[in-house]
């Protein structure tokens, strides 16, 4: 077996059921290189993860390889003044925040959990409260190397559109993810003012958030799923910017 692999039950994030499978823990590139050569030659398939926090079952591969990112996960370069990160895809959202909000940058589409990882947040073009304003986690990435399963290293950045936009979202079936570089975007503070409403219906949550979106960087909706009648769709609306210091 490869070095930093074993045979474990997994399961995703919502824990509907688990499975058996080889479980390999990268450190560099040559090691996801050898578990791909391991891998042919034994005749096994292997499913890509990073956190674990997807909450279907996608990153189960049942009684063969899963190639576990999470250890590969070093900030590789900095750039205070340009905003431009480098980093491996087992960083995760809370390690950019805690490097980058101190010069006032962040990092927009990020989930509701600093856990994820940057490779994971890729491989499913994740989104958060900001998706309105800021789009897909795709919208954040300038290049990104990717293994293949040749052991081949491609950069594949947006003039290579086709490839760039196929494994955005791809859920890691193309070949691996081994390092990333985002674009950060510069905001006034690492505080966001948030306002919290109360509405009676969904057509009065809608209202306000068409409202209120053109001055807002985050926007969410919690909606009571059990009213009926003149209260269907009623909730909370938040809403919410960064402060401006």
């Amino acid at each position: 077996l490869p070095i930093n692999t074993e045979w474990t039950d997994v399961h995703g994030w919502a824990e509907t059921h688990k499975e058996r499978a080889l479980v390999a823990y990268p450190l560099t590139l040559d090691e996801c290189i050898s578990v791909i050569e391991f891998s042919k030659k034994n005749g096994m398939t292997i499913c890509p993860r990073g956190g674990g926090f997807t909450f279907g079952d996608m990153i189960l591969n049942c009684d063969q390889v899963i190639l576990d990112l999470s250890r590969m996960n070093k900030v590789l370069n900095w750039d205070k003044e340009s905003g431009i990160i480098v980093v491996q895809p087992g960083v995760r959202f809370s390690n950019i925040f805690e490097l980058a909000m101190l010069n006032n940058w962040t990092l927009p589409s990020c989930p509701g959990g600093l856990s994820v990882t940057i490779g994971g947040a890729i491989s499913n073009n994740v989104h958060g409260k900001d998706a309105f304003s800021s789009g897909v986690f795709g919208n954040q990435v300038i290049e990104f190397k990717l293994l293949t399963a040749e052991g081949k290293t491609l950069i594949i950045s947006r003039e290579t559109e086709y490839l760039f936009q196929s494994i955005v979202g791809g859920i890691g079936l193309l070949g691996i993810i081994v390092e990333i570089k985002l674009q950060l975007k510069k905001i006034p503070s690492p505080f966001v003012e948030i306002v919290y409403v109360n509405v009676r219906n969904i057509e009065e949550s809608l209202e306000l958030m068409d409202n209120v979106k053109d001055d807002s960087v985050f926007l969410l909706s919690w909606v009571d799923a059990f009213a009926t009648g003149n209260s269907l769709g009623r909730g909370i609306v938040s809403y919410a910017r960064w402060h401006d210091g």
